[in-house]
Parts: C-alpha cells; structure tokens; sequence
C-alpha cells in the first residue's frame, strides 16, 4: 500500500512537470476581430469577389476625382484586407490571399483604367495647357499615380505578406485596350511589379522630388502617398532602396514648396508643376487623404497638424453641419467622402475619441446592413440633414471600405504594419487553413514563436452548422504539441488523439454553437 502512495505521488510530479513545461497560453492576449469587423471583411471579399465588370454596390456620384472612385475603392479595400492579415489573422491565410490578388487584379480592367486616355489629355482647365493635347493610352508609362500608385502600394503589401512572386512574373499587369469603333486597333501593355515600381521612383527623382504627376502638369499632394509605402514594401522584399532615397528628398520639398499651409494645417488642392502654383486647400477629402497615409512615413508632421484639423472637422461631421449645403448636380458623394477619410485619418493618428464618434454616427444614421454575415454601410444620396444634424448620406467609398478602415485601425495600424514587415520565416511557421468560410468566422489566428503556440477563434459564420474543423501546417516535426479548447485539453498531437498525416498536417475538429478557442502549444 505503501509503495503504490509512493508510486502516485510519483506520476502526481511527473504529471506537474510535464503540465508546468508546457506555457500558459490565454487568447485574449491576441488581437480579434469583433463581429462587425468580421462583417466588413466579408463584404469586401464578396466585391472581391464579382464578376468582371460588375461593379454592383461601388458606384458613385463623383464625377472630380479622376471621373470615378473604383480604383480607390479597389486599393483601399486590398489594404484593409493586408491590414487585418497582418494585424489580426496571421496565421490564417486562405481567405485574404486570393481575395487581395482579385481586388488588384481589377484595377487592371479597361473600365477602371482606360479614362485615362481623356486625362492624359490635359487642357485648360486645371493643367493649363493652351488646348486638349492628344494624349496616350498607356497607363502606367507616364503620370498617372492616381492608378499606378495605388496599384503599386496594394501589389507591393500583397508582394510582401505571401512572397509567392507572382507579380515578378512577366504581365503580372496586364492592361488591354480593344477598342471597337475606333482608334487605331488594340494594345496590350505589361508590367511587372518591379516596372511599376522603377517608373514611380523615377519619375519622383524627374520631378527633383516634388511628387508625381497625376493628370499631366498637376501634382496632388493625397496621390503622392500610396507610392511612397508601396515602395516601401518592396525594399522590404526586394532588396531596394526606392523608399529610402525619396523619402528625405520629398519630405524636404513638402516644407519648401508648402503642401501644408503652416497657418491651417490643411494641404493645398494640388500644385501646377509648370508654373508651381498652389492651388485651394483641399479639406477633409484631402487632408484626410493624405494624412492617414502620411502618418507612416512622416509622423512628425500628421502629429503636428492633426489636431488644428480636428479643430475644424471633428465638430462639424457630428454634429451633421458638414452635410447642409448640398449640391445641386453631380459631387454630391464628395460631402460623404469627407467623413469617411477624416474617420480614417483619426484612427490612425490614435484619435480614439473621434474615432468612436465617428463610428457611432455612421451606426446611427448610414443605415447600416447585415447581409449574409457582411457588415457595410449602402450608398446614400440622402445629405441634407435633419433638425437632429443626422446626416443618411454616404458615398460606396465610405460606406465599403473607409469607415471599415476606421473600425479595423486601433491606431498606428499601417505604421505597424510597415515598420514589422513579415519574412520568409514568418511563412514558415504554423498556421492554419480547410476552414468552411460559408460557416465559420475566425476571428484572431496567431502564432506566438517565444511560446511556440498557435492561437485560432471560431465563431459561427452566416451558414449555420453544428460543427466545423480546421487544418494544422507546419508544426516542428519531433515535437508533441497539446491542443486545448477553450482552456481545456482535448488532446495532444504526436503521442495522443490528434495524429498526424502523412504530410505533417493535422486536423482538429469541434463544436461551432459559439465562438471557441484552441490553442495548440509545444510541450
């Protein structure tokens, strides 16, 4: 009897070791997403998603912004996704990875990019030229970093989280024109990544580092943003040093030619490059623009100036007195777009305040929908506000991407993002995938290194099922891992209930009548 107390108090201490050996491990300590966020992802991978040429739920009455808004609308939404990729899911990929390729992909497709075939033309209105000049067809050649340079900034985060090398294939970009009933017959014109990123670099080092030209003779200091982190990322992938050169260079060009007006701290409209006047100030649409962008590369100045922007802003979207004077004809989604960048900017300068204002308003009064587990705001042309200052207005911009980027962006979220650039050994490590996206939401998917543990959330997703599972890749071959859920062990994988195949992967399944957490630890 003795010798079997002695023998339990033994396995007691060899079970104590084996359990103290193993981290402890609690999932709240990961970012997740919330279920509205889950629901705005789920809406931009639906777009993403569309046919060609459908572009239902994106159009626009904003006829001043390069004539239309889908190529923003197109960038903007694949960065979100890279936002959340990073920032939120890690180490579950399946779902952002085709979706941001489809959402780039588009930006190559003639209805989105064969108006510039009229705004390479120029004229008298804002480039001043002396008449309409003939113009050319290729998009990319020359100017025109009101497309290129969103494509490169959404190419190069893609490029830079899967490293697949697929836009450093030969036509990664392929733009075809095929005119019908005029012109001179078809063109094709293809462009790599690296060409993309070459052209725009070179043409910041033409313009003695002023920025790059929109339509010709005309610089918009907003569009001058995107290129500058896309070039970013791929420095951070290639080797390059793009970024590094233009950065200090167009830094001290914004001070010298003023693109901030020192006395308001809003940015010009845009400057002529042929005779360097500055035109307007741009206004929420633009500082906002420009500023939720800038606050990576040049923080010092976004901090400096925020707070006379939020001065003349923040009050004027609460209280709905932004949306009084309505247009009569056309731009009218210009008043929503003011709201959507401002919202966006102040979440990435860490302005937490006006950031849940703002998130509350558009709850309020945008008319929000719930659809198939999607969570967006539909397009509105219902400004005018009411006695209250309740504004039903907002713009497909706004309403599918900017205010999601509000609600995604805890602050600082893109200058984390480009500061901690994911490597080779970040795609090495576990992760997981087989999920059901019709049933099943995950909201946080993490790997933690120091603790060697993969930490995955399931949350029932628009189609329901009683049930789900998962697929584990890349666990450390040798090494037995425990698989808790919920804090409870439900197996081990190598010597216990979840074995594994033949490729090293492993499969865990369970419950989906609520949101559940694994985490799956060495030890």
């Amino acid at each position: 009897m003795h010798f079997l107390k002695l023998a339990a108090f033994g396995m007691a201490l060899v079970t104590a070791g084996a359990q103290a050996a193993v981290p402890k491990v609690d999932p709240a300590d990961y970012p997740e997403l919330t279920d509205k966020e889950i629901g705005h992802v789920r809406h931009m991978i639906r777009l993403s998603r569309q046919l060609p040429g459908d572009w239902s739920g994106m159009g626009s009455d904003m006829w001043s912004v390069a004539e239309r808004t889908i190529q923003f609308q197109l960038s903007y939404m694949a960065t979100a996704l890279g936002l959340v990729q990073h920032s939120y899911t890690p180490a579950y990929r399946e779902a952002y990875q085709p979706a941001m390729d489809a959402l780039i992909q588009k930006m190559t497709l003639p209805d989105v990019w064969e108006l510039w075939l009229n705004s390479s033309r120029a004229g008298t209105f804002r480039s001043k030229t002396r008449s309409i000049q003939p113009g050319w067809v290729d998009p990319v050649r020359k100017y025109n970093i009101m497309l290129k340079g969103y494509l490169l900034q959404a190419g190069a985060m893609y490029d830079m989280l899967y490293q697949d090398g697929r836009y450093d294939r030969p036509g990664a970009f392929t733009f075809r024109h095929i005119p019908a009933t005029w012109a001179n017959g078809p063109q094709t014109f293809r462009y790599t990544l690296g060409d993309v990123a070459r052209i725009v670099h070179q043409e910041y080092v033409d313009s003695d580092y002023a920025g790059v030209q929109c339509e010709p003779n005309v610089v918009f200091p907003q569009c001058n943003q995107p290129p500058i982190l896309g070039l970013i990322n791929y420095d951070q992938s290639h080797g390059t040093h793009y970024a590094a050169d233009i950065m200090p260079k167009f830094k001290a060009q914004w001070s010298r030619i003023g693109y901030t007006d020192a006395k308001t701290g809003q940015n010009i409209g845009y400057m002529r490059v042929s005779t360097g006047a500055k035109v307007g100030l741009t206004g929420p649409v633009g500082d906002g623009w420009s500023n939720s962008w800038m606050n990576v590369w040049n923080p010092e100045l976004v901090r400096d100036i925020y707070p006379k922007l939020r001065e003349q802003y923040y009050r004027n979207f609460v209280s709905g007195a932004y949306a009084r004077n309505v247009p009569s004809y056309g731009n009218k989604d210009m008043i929503g777009l003011g709201f959507g960048q401002y919202a966006f900017m102040a979440a990435e300068v860490g302005d937490g305040a006006a950031r849940a204002a703002m998130l509350a308003y558009a709850d309020r009064n945008f008319n929000p929908v719930w659809e198939n587990g999607e969570y967006y705001y539909p397009r509105s042309d219902d400004y005018a506000p009411d006695a209250g200052g309740n504004s039903r207005g907002v713009d497909s911009w706004t309403g599918n991407v900017l205010i999601a980027l509000a609600r995604l962006d805890k602050g600082d979220g893109f200058r984390k993002l480009y500061a901690s650039p994911w490597t080779a050994a970040t795609l090495r490590q576990p992760y997981v995938s087989g999920i059901d996206y019709r049933t099943t939401n995950v909201s946080r998917a993490w790997y933690d290194a120091g603790k060697r543990a993969l930490v995955v959330t399931l949350k029932p997703g628009p189609v329901k099922a009683k049930a789900t599972r998962f697929t584990v890749n890349q666990l450390q071959p040798g090494v037995d891992y425990v698989v808790l859920r919920d804090g409870v062990e439900i197996g081990r994988v190598g010597k216990g209930s979840f074995a594994r195949r033949a490729d090293g992967t492993v499969q865990i399944g369970g419950p989906l009548d609520k949101a559940h957490s694994y985490v799956i630890v060495a030890g």
